[in-house]
């Protein structure tokens, strides 16, 4: 089924092919893009399954008709600048994440380890780049609980792509289903950027962030900064999946406007780039709703300090492009009572980005 969702998602991608890489970037041709995130990725166990053990997640992204109620909406983020000073950009979604204790096998509650949490989301989000800022906003709307189908999408894949992965049988004791809204914004400063001797293109950068989230999924402040290193560094973001509390996104991209436009009026973009990355995060976490929601019964309790990083590479040739990343993140709870499975260690999980379009 993983399979033929790639299948079908990149013949739908590829339809929008045909026209010049020159093509002004104020079109309304897409990009899209498929993400999966999943602990087996790292540790390729049939038993791997822990924590934040899976999101999916596709994405259209496109540059706003000028006048469009969208376009209106990212002219808001730049201040009113006009798109020669920023450069507005639109992506909207559907996702779906999962978490679940270790043990999958107790149909009863685990005390000292989390609870089975799913959540299915649609998401919109707004990007406003200036020379050396970037301003992001994401908003999301979905269903946290059984409406989400995460407890179908995962025993249907235990069952039918891993049949020897042990039948994940506590999901009748979920948290509860509510409505699930999320905003979480962040500004990215881009520093240090060094180029080959003839000016172009990029080969390091370095860019701090900072942002925030509220809502009833996820509240917290977090700061980070990433390094990258490679050939032709390219000119925008492509954002991680909302599976935690940390708000700041996975820049596999960089940015500047000044150097899009420059590069669109006078050479052709060229054909390939390809580079590694390392970014550190911190936050500060009020609410996870995935660990709060039934922390009393589970006897756990929310850390509130969570750390994070994470290592990938990317490669792009014309409009296809490939991202393998690892994250290593703190855990983001600590049980009050003590179980088997030291469910309260560090967690690590690996993700699969393919984007194709006119801006991958």
């Amino acid at each position: 089924m993983r399979c033929l969702l790639i299948v079908a998602a990149l013949l739908t991608a590829f339809s929008g092919f045909g026209q010049s890489p020159l093509t002004p970037l104020a079109d309304d041709r897409k990009t899209f893009t498929l993400q999966e995130e999943d602990d087996s990725l790292v540790k390729p166990s049939l038993a791997s399954d822990r924590g934040y053990t899976n999101g999916t997640r596709m994405l259209w992204s496109w540059t706003p008709v000028k006048g469009s109620e969208l376009e209106k909406l990212a002219t808001i983020l730049c201040r009113h600048d006009d798109d020669e000073h920023c450069q507005r950009a639109v992506t909207a979604g559907i996702g779906q994440n999962m978490y679940t204790p270790e043990f999958l096998l107790s149909p009863r509650p685990i005390r000292g380890d989390r609870p089975y949490g799913g959540w299915l989301y649609g998401t919109l989000m707004f990007d406003a780049t200036r020379l050396t800022t970037n301003d992001h906003v994401e908003l999301y709307a979905g269903v946290i609980g059984r409406d989400s189908h995460a407890a179908d999408a995962q025993i249907f894949v235990h069952k039918h792509v891993t049949p020897g992965a042990p039948d994940p049988l506590g999901w009748k004791t979920q948290i509860g289903e509510w409505a699930a809204f999320l905003a979480t914004y962040e500004r990215r400063v881009k520093l240090l950027p060094r180029h080959v001797p003839d000016g172009r293109p990029e080969w390091f950068d370095l860019s701090p962030a900072i942002g925030a989230s509220a809502g009833n999924v996820f509240i917290n402040a977090s700061a980070g900064v990433t390094m990258r290193l490679g050939y032709n560094l390219s000119d925008q973001f492509i954002n991680s999946i909302k599976s935690s509390t940390m708000a700041l996104r996975m820049p596999l991209d960089g940015f500047t406007v000044a150097s899009v436009k420059e590069r669109a009026r006078h050479e052709p973009k060229p054909d390939w780039d390809a580079y590694v990355y390392v970014v550190a995060n911190a936050s500060y976490a009020a609410r996870n709703v995935f660990i709060d929601a039934d922390a009393g019964q589970y006897l756990i309790e929310r850390r509130s300090n969570v750390r994070e990083h994470r290592a990938g590479a990317t490669f792009r040739l014309h409009h296809f492009r490939f991202a393998y990343q690892q994250t290593w993140r703190s855990s983001e709870f600590r049980p009050l009572v003590r179980n088997i499975t030291n469910s309260d260690r560090p967690h690590s999980y690996g993700m699969v980005m393919i984007s194709v379009g006119p801006r991958p």
